[in-house]
């Protein structure tokens, strides 16, 4: 197997397994995930030491970020085209395209309402109006259904120069969420992959690439949009600090400057992303970490999952949760 393939493989097991251990945890607390925690896929374990088991259909099911990473994918085999990414979206919010259960679920509100702008966007042909997306910004499109589905496009861009991969960062990112923090977010998290890719240290990697990041900013470019003071605020923690001390207690203020949340905002789940993977020494570790942080359990773990495949590797997958998952057929393209 090539090397690219590998990393495409890996990928994709990564995001799907821990997207499938987490989906059915989603929604519920921190302070319950603690006194019940997960201890493997569809196994949680309370405090008097009894296991938990789910039923033998929400095991190995895996929602939207796996259906549209596997989306964004498949388009990438025939090459950059956001027209093409933006139909497969389409395919699967109306038809179940790529879905673990036929038809689309889990959808988030944000990206349903995007999908529904791309249709219209493509039935009047005016594909320009495909690439001018992040124009249309709002400060509520900042969920992290970009960054759930984004990690496979570092294949595409890792050659790149850091104005091109921006360029098509935003692209991409906006189809569904179009503002600055998820476009810098996508970004920050596909530099962090390309240098774990090429074996930089994990905190080295992430030290790095928010360094790369900064010094862009800092240069007024002018392919990157004007920060608002907003923006910076908001953005400073995960663009200036080490996330491996953010602190997870329930009991601590969740608005404290160094807790971590795990909420569907999209610089939250990339900061609990990295401080699961940070404290961790597996892939398995980082996606338990990911799913006992609570809330939004599927898509912090599909986040964390895609880098920590990338930092340990494919091989430190446990094997019986790739065997768990759904729909075994749709992933059979990307094992040889």
């Amino acid at each position: 197997m090539s090397r690219g393939l590998l990393i495409s493989k890996t990928i994709i097991y990564g995001v799907a397994v821990g997207d499938a251990l987490g989906f059915p945890y989603q929604f519920i607390g921190r302070k319950q995930r603690i006194s019940n925690p997960v201890i493997d896929m569809g196994i949680s374990i309370d405090n008097n030491g009894n296991k938990h088991y789910l039923d033998t259909d929400e095991i190995g099911l895996w929602s939207d970020d796996t259906s549209l990473t596997l989306c964004l994918a498949e388009s990438l085999k025939n090459g950059y085209d956001l027209k093409d990414i933006a139909e497969r979206f389409i395919l699967w919010l109306e038809k179940g395209y790529l879905s673990a259960a036929d038809v689309a679920f889990d959808e988030g509100i944000q990206t349903t309402k995007a999908i529904h702008e791309l249709k219209d966007i493509i039935r009047s042909g005016k594909k320009k109006l495909l690439e001018d997306r992040f124009r249309k910004s709002s400060v509520n499109a900042n969920g992290n259904g970009a960054l759930m589905r984004i990690l496979p496009l570092v294949t595409y861009i890792n050659e790149m120069t850091l104005a091109e991969q921006f360029k098509i960062v935003q692209e991409v990112s906006a189809l569904t969420h179009p503002h600055i923090r998820s476009t810098l977010c996508c970004f920050l998290y596909l530099r962090i992959a390309s240098r774990i890719i090429d074996k930089q240290d994990l905190a080295e990697a992430i030290e790095t690439s928010q360094t790369e990041l900064n010094n862009l900013l800092a240069q007024n470019n002018s392919f990157m949009p004007a920060l608002q003071e907003e923006d910076q605020r908001e953005l400073h923690r995960l663009l200036h600090t080490n996330l491996s001390c953010g602190e997870i207690d329930p009991y601590k203020k969740a608005d404290s400057e160094i807790y971590i949340s795990s909420s569907g905002y999209v610089i939250h789940t990339l900061e609990a992303a990295l401080w699961c993977l940070l404290n961790s020494s597996s892939y398995s570790e980082t996606i338990l970490k990911a799913v006992n942080l609570g809330n939004d359990t599927d898509t912090v773990a599909a986040v964390a999952g895609g880098l920590a495949a990338l930092y340990f590797g494919y091989e430190n997958i446990p094997e019986k949760w790739i065997r768990s998952l759904k729909k075994q057929e749709i992933f059979e393209g990307y094992l040889y």
